[in-house]
């Protein structure tokens, strides 16, 4: 069977392959897009870094042996300070140096790193005979040995650089195919969500429809309009429920039932011309009655009475509270009360009390008694 629920799973589960599709290829965009970027990131910009570093290395190696050769004779405590500080700058420099190899990954990147460290081993060679000989050539070959290597670092500064604007140019068409895609699925699913929204809801809420027009004629009582909807869904079946209900609704309207309500209804129109006023309280201690004279001696909306229990009404009003209590108080008919009117003065009147009882007999000859309640007269005294 054509279930309604079947309807509307299939109607949820094409939304979410939409959905599903538009975020898988989103994700796989963005992930591509994602890795572009983390390669930009990770590959070039630590070499930048390193780079940097040795850059300043190598600077700070040069001013120290400017000052190890023109360090004074004879002050040897400041010329072993410079020693030291000499070799741990050395050492510092020989550890960046290969992190950077390490790290590289360009190709000319590699090459540029290993040419760098052979470069940094000549000028080291070359100040260390300058400095044994004091030799004035072996020491300017070291100054251009020192802006050699700071040539090769920069170089490798450069390289990196270049590699990050090309792989960020790479990122950018990346991210302007992953906007076209986007953008062509998006323009895919939105059609296809509109066709869905145009056609769907149409599918349920025109049998929904058809239901209602029905269903306010058999509220007018219009029992031979039966629903027309053939549908093997739920709905379907709800509409038959209610050809059925109507046929029911119908044979009532007929039947000795109706001709009770309107019984019912003139015995309400009686109860509203009795002078008095009336109260009837079912076994319940419910008001199931009352006329408008009791109204207005109790002061008090019909519509507050009827359908209110006795012990919610004695707390909201004071003429029911002394009613009740004198009406417990004193079982002989005919009792006088005196009430408080809606105009401040006070008026008597005779209060009667009749029990409400049904008497049947059962096949023992027995008679039993069913107590329906109670009704109140109160009539001016």
């Amino acid at each position: 069977m054509n279930k309604l629920k079947t309807k509307i799973l299939a109607g949820l589960l094409f939304l979410f392959v939409v959905v599903f599709i538009m975020a898988g290829t989103g994700s796989a965009f963005v992930y591509q897009l994602a890795n572009d970027t983390r390669a930009i990131m990770k590959d070039s910009q630590t070499s930048v870094e390193y780079a940097l570093i040795l850059l300043k290395e190598i600077d700070e190696i040069n001013a120290l042996q400017l000052k190890m050769r023109f360090a004074e004779q004879g002050k040897g405590g400041k010329v072993e300070e410079l020693d030291e500080q000499y070799a741990l700058a050395i050492d510092e420099f020989e550890q960046t140096l290969n992190a950077l190899e390490a790290a590289a990954t360009l190709a000319e990147e590699k090459q540029l790193a290993s040419e760098l460290s052979k470069d940094f081993k000549t000028l080291l060679r070359t100040f260390e005979s300058s400095q044994r000989t004091a030799n004035t050539e072996k020491f300017t070959e070291s100054e251009a040995m020192h802006e050699l290597c700071r040539v090769k670092i920069l170089t490798i500064y450069d390289t990196n650089k270049l590699a990050i604007l090309e792989r960020n140019s790479q990122a950018k068409l990346t991210a302007d195919r992953v906007l076209l895609y986007m953008g062509l699925m998006g323009v895919l699913c939105l059609t296809l969500t509109l066709v869905f929204i145009g056609y769907f809801p149409n599918r349920i809420a025109d049998p929904i429809s058809d239901l209602k027009v029905s269903v306010e004629a058999i509220m007018r009582k219009k029992y031979n309009q039966p629903i027309k909807i053939e549908s093997k869904d739920e709905i379907g079946d709800l509409a038959r429920c209610f050809n059925a209900l109507a046929n029911k609704l119908r044979i009532y309207d007929e039947s000795n039932l109706a001709k009770l309500v309107a019984q019912k209804l003139r015995n309400e129109a009686l109860l509203e011309n009795i002078k008095e006023g009336v109260v009837v309280i079912d076994e319940l201690q419910n008001v199931q009655m009352a006329n408008q004279a009791a109204s207005n001696i109790l002061s008090t909306e019909t519509t507050a009475l009827v359908g209110q229990n006795r012990s919610d009404l004695v707390l909201k009003h004071e003429s029911l509270q002394k009613l009740f209590f004198f009406v417990d108080k004193n079982p002989l008919n005919g009792s006088v009360l005196s009430l408080r009117m809606a105009t401040g003065s006070y008026k008597n009147f005779k209060v009667k009390h009749v029990p409400l009882t049904h008497t049947w007999a059962e096949r023992s000859a027995e008679h039993n008694i069913q107590h329906l309640g109670a009704l109140i007269l109160i009539q001016e005294a």
